[in-house]
C-alpha cells in the first residue's frame, strides 16, 4: 500500500496471525468512564465462568496465533478468578497482559498474579477516567496516580513492564506531551505508552488523526517520528501509528522505518509470531525499547476499523437455542453492547464474516460451526442486528 510520501513500515498483522487479542473476564466496573461502552446500566453484575474464559483462550490460539493475551473487562480485578485467567494463558506459552484502571490494584494482588506469570499491566490513567471527569481532574493532578502504579511495579523490573494509557480529547490533547515525558522518564519500568484520539470514539470533539498527534509530539521532540503502523480498512488513513524508540537516562533515539521493520521480522524469524507487546525476557537484550501508539478508534456507523486489527475479541452469538462465538473488531463488539439487542429480538440467519474485506473472520476452532457457511455482512444496520451474550 503507498505511504503518500510518508516512510512508514506497514505492520503485516492479519486475522489469522496477529499480535495479540482481548479476553474479556468480565463486564463489572465500578468506574464508569463517560467514552466506555460498557455504562448505563447494561453491565451485568456477574463475571465469565472461569471454564468458557479457558475456552476463549483456546479459541484465541487456534484462530490468530497470539504472542500475547491481554485481560480486559469491565474491570478484570473485579473477577476473583484472575489469577487463575493469568496461569491459564502463561501455561499455554503466551504473554499474559492485564488491563486495569489500577484502583483495585495493591501489592497483595500483584504479587500473586506475577508468581501466576503476569507479564505486563496496561494501566488506563487519565483525566477522562469515571469521577475524574467529573471533577475536573488535570493531567497533573493524575500524575499522583501514574506514580502509584510505577512505586507499585518497581520491585519487579525485569519480571514485568508497565504500559500506560491516555484517551485524549479536547480537554487534555496538550497534555500528551507532559504524559510522554513522564513515560520516558520511568522507562526502567513504563515501555509503552498508548494515546487514544476520542474525537472518533465519542463522537464528540475535535476528529485529530495519528498525524496531528505526531505534530503535537514534534513540538517537544523534534525527531519524534511514527515509523510503524496499521491503515484503515476503507481508507488509506493511519489509525494505529507507531513510535518504536530507544530510550535510556539520556532521553529518548528515534529510530528509522527500516530498523524497525528489521527488528519486527527478525522477531517473527525467531518466534513465528507478529508482536506489539514485548516479551520481558526480549527486554533484557534490548532495554532500551520503547513504543508509543496513536490510536484512531473507527468512528460509530462505519465499516473503517484498524486493518489487521491487534484488539480482536470475542462475541457470543445464538442460534437454534446453542452459543457460538465469532471474533470480531473490539471496537465492533462494543457497537453490539451499545445497542444490547437481546436473544428474543432477531432471529440469527447470518453471521459476520468480512466487513469490507478485511474484517475479522470467524474461526474454524475445533471444526465446530464457527466457520461453516457464513455470509458475508455488508450492511452496517445489519450487522447489529444479532444477538450476542454470554
Amino acid at each position: 500500500m503507498p505511504n503518500k510520501g510518508k516512510n512508514i513500515y506497514e505492520l503485516p498483522w492479519r486475522c489469522n496471525n496477529n499480535p495479540q487479542c482481548f479476553l474479556e473476564i468480565t463486564r463489572v466496573c465500578k468506574v464508569g468512564c463517560p467514552s466506555c461502552y460498557q455504562k448505563n446500566g447494561f453491565i451485568a453484575s456477574r463475571h465469565k465462568p472461569l471454564a468458557l474464559i479457558k475456552e476463549e483462550v483456546d479459541i484465541f490460539i487456534a484462530a490468530l496465533n497470539p504472542s500475547a493475551i491481554c485481560i480486559v473487562g469491565g474491570e478484570p480485578t473485579e473477577n476473583p478468578e484472575l489469577p487463575q485467567v493469568v496461569k491459564y494463558i502463561k501455561s499455554k506459552n503466551i504473554l499474559p497482559v492485564l488491563f486495569t484502571n489500577t484502583f483495585n490494584l495493591n501489592e497483595k494482588i500483584l504479587n500473586q498474579l506475577v508468581q501466576n506469570g503476569l507479564a505486563v499491566v496496561y494501566a488506563h490513567i487519565d483525566s477522562q477516567t469515571g469521577q475524574f471527569i467529573k471533577v475536573g481532574a488535570t493531567e497533573a493532578y493524575m500524575m499522583e496516580y501514574r506514580n502509584r502504579f510505577v512505586k507499585l511495579l518497581k520491585p519487579y523490573r525485569g519480571k514485568i513492564y508497565g504500559m500506560i494509557s491516555a484517551i485524549l480529547s479536547d480537554s487534555n490533547y496538550s497534555d500528551a506531551t507532559e504524559i510522554q515525558k513522564w513515560a520516558y522518564r520511568n522507562h526502567d519500568v513504563i515501555k509503552y505508552c498508548v494515546f487514544t484520539l476520542d474525537g472518533y470514539k465519542s463522537g464528540t470533539g475535535t476528529k485529530r488523526k495519528a498525524l496531528d498527534a505526531e505534530k503535537l509530539m514534534q513540538s517537544v521532540w523534534p525527531k519524534f517520528c511514527l515509523n510503524s503502523c496499521l491503515r484503515g480498512t476503507a481508507s488509506n488513513e493511519i489509525h494505529w501509528g507507531q513510535a518504536v524508540t530507544w530510550v535510556d537516562d539520556r532521553g529518548p533515539k528515534f529510530l528509522n522505518y527500516k530498523l524497525v521493520s528489521l527488528l519486527d521480522k527478525t522477531h517473527h524469524i525467531i518466534y513465528r509470531k507478529n508482536t506489539t507487546i514485548i516479551d520481558p525476557k526480549l527486554l533484557k537484550i534490548l532495554p532500551g525499547l520503547f513504543t508509543t501508539v496513536f490510536v484512531r478508534p473507527h468512528e460509530q456507523g462505519t465499516i473503517d476499523f484498524c486493518a489487521g486489527c491487534p484488539d480482536q475479541t470475542i462475541i457470543w452469538i445464538k442460534k437454534d437455542e446453542k452459543k457460538y462465538p465469532i471474533l470480531v473488531h473490539s471496537c465492533l463488539s462494543q457497537d453490539f453492547i451499545l445497542r444490547g439487542y437481546s436473544d428474543e429480538e432477531h432471529e440469527l440467519n447470518k453471521t459476520i464474516n468480512n466487513l469490507n474485506s478485511r474484517c475479522i473472520a470467524a474461526c474454524g476452532y475445533k471444526n465446530k460451526f464457527y466457520s461453516k457457511n457464513l455470509e458475508i455482512i455488508k450492511d452496517w444496520q445489519e450487522a447489529l442486528k444479532y444477538p450476542t451474550h454470554y
